[in-house]
C-alpha cells in the first residue's frame, strides 16, 4: 500500500524531470485537489509548460513563489504606495 508521502514523493521526481531545467523547486504538497509546487523562481514556468505538467500528471496544478524570496508585507505596502497614485484611493492593503 503506498503512502500519500510516496505518491507525493513520486509527483515530485516527475516535476522535476518535466520543468525547465534552471527551475528552483523547494516544495510540492497538495492543496485540496491541487499540487502545489513551490519554486523560488516561478517566471520561469510559462503556461505551456504548467499545461504539459497537468496533463501528464492528470492533476490540477499551481506554481507559487517560495516564501523565503517573498518580500516583507510591510515592505510590499511601501512599495505599493511609491508605484500607484495617491489619486487612485487606496485606503486599506491585505496580504
Amino acid at each position: 500500500m503506498t503512502t500519500v508521502e510516496e505518491i507525493l514523493e513520486e509527483l515530485k521526481e516527475k516535476i522535476i524531470k518535466l520543468s525547465p531545467k534552471d527551475a528552483k523547486i523547494m516544495d510540492v504538497q497538495f492543496e485540496g485537489p491541487e499540487l502545489v509546487v513551490y519554486v523560488k523562481n516561478p517566471e520561469v514556468y510559462t503556461n505551456d509548460i504548467i499545461k504539459k505538467i497537468a496533463k501528464d500528471l492528470r492533476k490540477r496544478i499551481s506554481i507559487r513563489a517560495d516564501p523565503s524570496v517573498l518580500v516583507e508585507p510591510e515592505v510590499a505596502k511601501k512599495k505599493i504606495f511609491e508605484i500607484v497614485p495617491e489619486d487612485a484611493g487606496i485606503t486599506n492593503i491585505i496580504f
